[in-house]
């Protein structure tokens, strides 16, 4: 199975890192300062916001979005 996994709106990232330190194997820092979805799972390698990550991330990502205090972290299965 995968996971369908966005940061949006990606602009309103506080930048806290929260998300980078619970599953740093899906998220890291982007060049701009705010957290992405690393290359490998990218579903376009330009679009930092959007990702198809395996289901073996499933609860580090799931974390992640319960713990994102601006709530922008998205996990969707598909």
């Amino acid at each position: 199975m995968v996971l369908m996994v966005s940061i949006e709106p990606r602009e309103d990232c506080i930048s806290c890192g929260a998300c980078i330190s619970i599953c740093p194997d899906v998220f890291d820092w982007h060049e701009d300062g705010k957290s992405m979805i690393i290359n490998v799972w990218r579903t376009d390698p330009q679009d930092p916001s959007h990702g198809n990550v395996s289901d073996e991330h499933e609860a580090g990502v799931q974390e992640a979005v319960d713990s994102c205090p601006v709530e922008i972290i998205h996990m969707k299965k598909g």
